[in-house]
């Protein structure tokens, strides 16, 4: 029997091709939360915010969020999907406008592309209520 050392694992994951960089991995062999955020990439537009960690989440920008300024003539802003308040065991995605949380979804109740929908419709509606929002008096 060949002991492995810890040393090892990082040789053996860093040769894991990941789904998100196009990699050999079969999309249902990927953690439901590789595949719920390439489901928000494949089917509803958004796209990594690093390709090389894809773990990291996935971003989407939205323009007239915001008012226009100099800096984004058009009021663009981008919503964030990611695990970060969830890195270890990667359960439940959450939405973010900026630090402001939107909403999160466990990732047990249901399949990746029916999170994946759930989140991507939280955002669009929070963008309709946003651009409609009447300016502060």
């Amino acid at each position: 029997m060949k002991v492995k050392f810890m040393s090892d694992v990082g040789k053996t994951i860093g040769n894991v091709p990941h789904l998100a960089q196009g990699g050999a991995a079969e999309p249902e062999d990927a953690h439901y939360s590789d595949q719920t955020l390439a489901a928000l990439v494949k089917c509803h537009g958004w796209r990594y915010r690093d390709v090389k960690q894809p773990q990291n989440g996935v971003e989407r920008l939205f323009d007239g969020l915001a008012h226009d300024g100099m800096v984004v003539p058009d009021g663009a802003r981008y919503l964030l999907a990611n695990y970060s308040e969830d890195p270890e065991r990667r359960r439940y995605i959450a939405l973010y406008a900026g630090w402001e949380l939107l909403g999160d979804w466990d990732g047990r109740n249901g399949s990746p592309e029916d999170i994946a929908s759930r989140l991507n419709e939280r955002a669009e509606h929070y963008v309709q209520l946003e651009r409609v929002r009447p300016e502060a008096a």
